[in-house]
């Protein structure tokens, strides 16, 4: 739901707009109204008075009550039959509003919209009404009034009830003598009275600590004149005493010294005691001006012209259903938002467009803090805040702590200065009050748009500036202050923790988050910057860019060359990462192609002769724009670790800032990984782009770059390619592969090793950094007639029609075009039993192994290879064929021993003799042959032998052989994984073989570790082996364990499927098992 500003579907009054309003703007003080003094006009002027003012239920209820006793109708309002009426204080100006409505209409103002404040009937004709306030009296130099003056309560009461009230007293007030209860009921007579007594308190503390005789007995004569006008009023049918006594409590506790021991005097305590006393004695009623629930209808109704109802719905239903999700997800917000939200969005609308955080916070957080005035200093703040806000066109859909413009300084000192905490202007300003702030630049990174920084910290700030025991904001408190819908709290936390990385003054103390005067951890960091030398800071960002952009498998680095010989020009990806010293760019102007990535990309060689390998080379270059931030990352890291190494210099600060700092540094180094892939953004790639020499460029974008604290960010920028299309996981089509090497145009054979190469010769090409993906190529050619695959070392050809080959990239593997293979008789058809069975059993007698090539040679229509007949003849006599192959030749007397299929494998064609044996003569016994598989995963791998186990009949096992690599794309992972089989296996005994390499950046020679023996001697120097492999730039190599049972396990045992099981969880990759039946032979192929 998107909702509106506040700046559209709200009006401010125009004196709000304007700005700049002081102090009497909002003091509704009601000896002023009464004296007409200058400059209150909205204040003594009813219909602008009743305009401001909101018609809350304690105002309509004190209105209600005082009139309908003036009017002798008592059962018109609950409080009526009380002649005594004691007003609390509250926040949001309710009490002297309703004191000066209270006067207004006693003096006879009826203005416009009076219904909505009483009922018109209630107000009797006439009235007498006085209103005196504690802290104009004066009992030394009297209060002048139309040249007449008053020393005491009663007598200026008496002053304003009229001349004969006045003649009546007079004597007493130049006595500082309290009169008598019928002295009163003759004033008041059966007339309508009202008598209002504001702020009494104040004026018994100054009488109670005068230095005065006269004044200190004046104390306890107005407590003793307070009774009897209560007496007084109770005998009275139609007059009503408003009397408010509590306010100043907190107002004037801090005003001095003097003061604050005069309050804490006993006599003095004796007195307010005294007159606490006397206020509750008379059976009179209670009356606070305003509920919580109301006091937002007094601040918009008192700075705002006219407010949308609509809009103050619909942003009510809005957060209603984002704290009711939240209520749903176990997260609190204060205020009781997630405990009741639909009760807290009906605070919502009616406080629209404030929200009920703000002003929780002003009522109960700031509002009690000496200096503040409550209603006052809430009010010219909010003022100017709204006068900023409009000014700004701000877009906020409410006014909640998060949004007020504490970048304006009146704003700001409203809730700084105003209260004494101006120590907290200066941290306000660097940490979020400014558009330099450290806030400000976290959300120009992070929250451009919501400000999301700002917002938390100013939630943060305004439930610090007020102190006490518990000052900041817990995390209710700042959802609360903060959140919008759209928004999560996640997002909050996120953005208070990013900016804890940067801030001056900003602390949590693991449950609330403030700010304080003193420094934190970033700035004794920030202190020590200066010291760090630019030489330091260039050698560390060399280190780390040449690390952080490393080499990584099948992609090997190149960090700052100085021109094209510097970039070898190989069948492999080169990442060149260009020196930030040697070459910038900015984005603007990043895609005109730098000459420096020209010349190395089209370029090679000392002799800068034309680069073969175009498709091989990549190009990284920094942002000019991003270097000085990237090397300020750098310097900060240092300067924290300067702070913390110096163990002495650490113990100054206590134990939380020492934390802190220690923090600080290991996050440092994450935030230097951050500023280095933020600066180095810009990719250049080789593409069909002639307009472009052939170059396309790509600015990274920044989500999460950096984020992982350790390894090469150089897959990131692989993925890159991939995620653009230049690099495939997919076998690259066998017709472009054709047409790149001229294949079937002007070349009728081409080896593998020659096509595997093409994929890095042209910019039209995919890069293919799999090569297997060029033997599937290869395959599939083979399958759909592009070429037929030729193996020279086993003298064989394959076409559409055979089983797949195993395809080997290399210089005696060749493809030809399927004419010239023909024109080379290079498919015929193979020896096979079928094809020896024809030729053996057509006669009796035997042949020698030239014979039978020849015979073979006229069936198949070529010459076979020797070795493929041995093989063909090994394979039958494995699978119980009626054949049969000796050394000597067998007569009718003497049959000669029998050669094993090993031993035919293993033989000269040329010296043996083939024949079929007489049935009396057994063959040999069918021979089980060792089984090997291989494959990218264990589960392949596992189905592939399950599968090889069950066609060869292999009943027992006596030995399994397992062998993974170790690849520079996965460092040793794939040998812990296979070591952790071995102490899952306990039955069996576990020898190991171990090949490992490693290379290391900037360092000459490597790292060679052959080792060979049991599990048990392996386990003590494994872990600091493999450690010391993984720091490198490169690793390879291989491990094997050969594992021995006590005795032949059954290919259908708990043994064997534990084994295939611990295999499967542990999951080593690029996986090869050899597997030895029982009764096998030393040796065997794979099959």
């Amino acid at each position: 739901m998107s909702l509106p500003s506040v700046v559209e579907s709200c009006v401010p009054r125009d004196e709000v707009l304007r700005g700049g309003l002081v102090d009497k703007h909002f003091a509704a003080q009601l000896d002023q109204v009464i004296r007409g003094a200058v400059g209150y006009h909205d204040y003594a002027d009813p219909d602008s008075f009743f305009k401001i003012t909101h018609p809350t239920k304690g105002l309509r209820d004190l209105l209600a009550g005082t009139f309908a006793r003036l009017s002798d109708n008592a059962s018109a309002a609950p409080s009526a039959e009380h002649a005594v009426y004691r007003y609390e204080t509250s926040f949001g100006g309710g009490k002297t509003h309703g004191l000066i409505a209270l006067w207004h209409l006693a003096s006879g103002a009826r203005p416009s919209d009076l219904d909505d404040f009483i009922d018109p009937a209630l107000l009797p004709d006439e009235c007498a009404v006085a209103a005196v306030v504690g802290d104009s009296l004066d009992p030394i130099n009297g209060l002048t009034t139309d040249d007449t003056t008053t020393f005491t309560m009663w007598g200026e009461i008496a002053r304003q009830l009229g001349p004969d009230a006045w003649a009546a007293v007079r004597e007493s007030d130049e006595a500082r003598t309290a009169i008598g209860k019928q002295v009163w009921l003759d004033i008041i007579g059966d007339r309508p009275t009202v008598i209002v007594i504001d702020e009494i308190a104040q004026h018994l503390r100054l009488l109670a600590t005068s230095g005065h005789e006269q004044s200190r007995d004046l104390a306890a004569q107005t407590i003793a004149g307070l009774k009897v006008l209560f007496e007084a009023a109770t005998a009275a049918p139609r007059a009503r005493i408003i009397v408010t006594l509590a306010t100043g409590t907190e107002a004037f506790e801090a005003e001095t010294a003097e003061v604050a021991k005069a309050l804490r005097e006993a006599e003095v305590e004796q007195l307010l005691s005294e007159a606490h006393d006397v206020m509750e004695r008379p059976k009179g009623a209670v009356g606070r001006p305003a509920e919580d629930d109301e006091i937002g209808f007094i601040l918009r109704r008192r700075l705002f012209a006219e407010v949308d109802e609509n809009a103050a719905s619909t942003a009510a239903q809005a957060y209603r259903d984002l704290y009711a999700t939240l209520a749903d997800q176990g997260v609190t917000v204060g205020g009781s938002a997630t405990d009741d939200p639909a009760g807290y969005a009906e605070r919502l609308r009616s406080a629209y467009p404030f929200h009920p955080a703000l002003i929780d916070c002003l009522d109960k957080r700031i509002g009690p803090m000496p200096g503040f005035q409550r209603a006052r200093g809430a009010l010219k703040m909010l003022a100017e805040a709204v006068a900023a806000l409009w000014r700004a066109d701000a877009s906020t859909p409410i006014i909640n702590l998060g949004d007020l413009p504490l970048d304006n300084l009146t704003v700001r000192s409203a809730i700084t200065t105003s209260i004494g905490r101006e120590a907290l202007d200066g941290p306000a300003v660097a940490d979020f009050a400014a558009s330099t702030s450290h806030a400000a630049s976290v959300d120009n990174e992070r929250w451009p748009a919501e400000r999301l920084a700002t917002r938390a910290c100013r939630a943060a700030f305004c439930n610090s500036v007020a102190g006490g025991t518990q000052p900041g904001a817990s995390s209710p408190d700042l959802y609360a202050g903060t959140l919008a819908p759209g928004e999560t709290p996640e997002a909050v936390d996120a953005a208070l923790e990013a900016t804890s990385l940067v801030a001056w003054h900003l602390t949590y103390d693991g449950a609330r988050w403030r700010f304080q005067v003193e420094p934190n951890a970033n700035r004794i960091i920030a202190s020590e910057l200066s010291n760090v030398p630019n030489a330091d800071i260039t050698e560390e960002l060399d280190r780390r860019i040449r690390r952080q952009f490393a080499s990584d498998g099948p992609t090997k680095a190149v960090h700052f060359p100085t021109g094209p010989a510097d970039v070898p020009d190989a069948e492999q990806l080169h990442l060149v990462v260009f020196s930030h010293e040697d070459l910038t760019v900015r984005a603007a102007t990043a895609g005109e192609i730098p000459t420096q990535v020209v010349d190395v990309a089209h370029r090679c060689g000392t002799n800068e002769q034309s680069r073969t390998n175009r498709n091989a080379v990549v190009a990284l270059v920094a942002d000019a724009d991003e270097v000085e931030p990237m090397r300020d990352r750098i310097r900060f890291e240092l300067a924290a670790q300067r702070v913390t190494a110096d163990s002495e210099r650490l113990g100054q600060f206590d134990a939380q800032v020492a934390k802190t700092l220690r923090k600080l540094t290991n996050n440092a180094a994450l935030e230097s990984r951050i500023g280095i892939t933020r600066a180095y953004t810009h990719l250049y790639w080789p593409e069909n782009a002639p307009g472009n020499n052939h170059l396309r460029h790509l600015q990274l974008p920044y989500s999460d770059y950096g984020k992982t604290p350790n390894g090469s960010h150089t897959p990131v920028i692989v993925e890159a390619l991939r995620s653009h299309g230049k690099i495939t996981d997919t076998p690259p089509p066998t017709d472009l592969l054709a047409d790149a090497s001229g294949f079937g145009k002007v070349r009728t054979e081409i080896t593998t090793a020659e096509l595997a190469a093409m994929p890095w010769r042209g910019h039209r090409q995919k890069i293919v950094l799999n090569p297997t993906l060029v033997t599937q190529a290869i395959s599939a050619g083979v399958r759909n007639g592009t070429w037929v695959y030729y193996d020279q070392e086993a003298q064989r050809a394959w076409g559409p029609d055979d089983q797949p080959p195993n395809v080997r990239t290399a210089a005696n593997t060749l493809l030809y075009t399927p004419a010239r293979a023909a024109e080379l008789n290079l498919l015929r058809k193979r020896a096979d039993w079928p094809a020896i069975s024809a030729i053996v059993t057509s006669t009796a007698g035997p042949f020698d192994g030239a014979s039978l090539r020849r015979e073979l040679t006229t069936t198949l229509g070529g010459e076979p290879p020797k070795a493929e007949v041995l093989s063909a003849l090994a394979t039958a006599v494995r699978d119980g064929r009626r054949i049969a192959a000796s050394l000597t030749s067998p007569t009718a007397d003497t049959a000669p021993p029998q050669l094993s299929a090993t031993e035919i494998e293993e033989a000269e064609l040329d010296a043996l003799y083939i024949y079929v044996p007489a049935d009396s003569t057994q063959p040999p016994p069918k021979e089980l042959r060792r089984i090997t598989v291989e494959g990218e995963t264990a589960g392949t791998v596992l189905r592939k032998l399950r599968d090889a186990v069950t066609d060869s009949d292999v009943s027992e096992i006596t030995a399994l052989t397992i062998t993974a690599s170790a690849e520079a794309s996965q460092g040793t992972a794939n040998v812990r994984a296979l070591g952790y089989c071995a102490s899952q296996l306990p039955r069996f005994e576990c020898k190991i073989t171990a090949s490992l390499q490693a290379e290391f950046d900037g360092l000459q020679g490597g790292v060679t570790a052959d080792l060979a023996g049991g599990i048990t001697d392996w386990r003590r120097i494994e872990q600091t082996l493999l450690t010391l492999a993984d720091l490198g730039s490169a690793v390879g190599g291989s491990f094997t364990m050969r594992l021995t049972p006590p005795a032949p396990i059954a290919t259908d045992g708990t043994d064997w499927e534990q084994f295939r099981s611990v295999v499967a969880n542990n999951n080593p990759v690029a996986l090869r098992i050899e597997v030895e039946p029982a009764h096998s032979t030393p040796s065997g192929g794979a099959q």
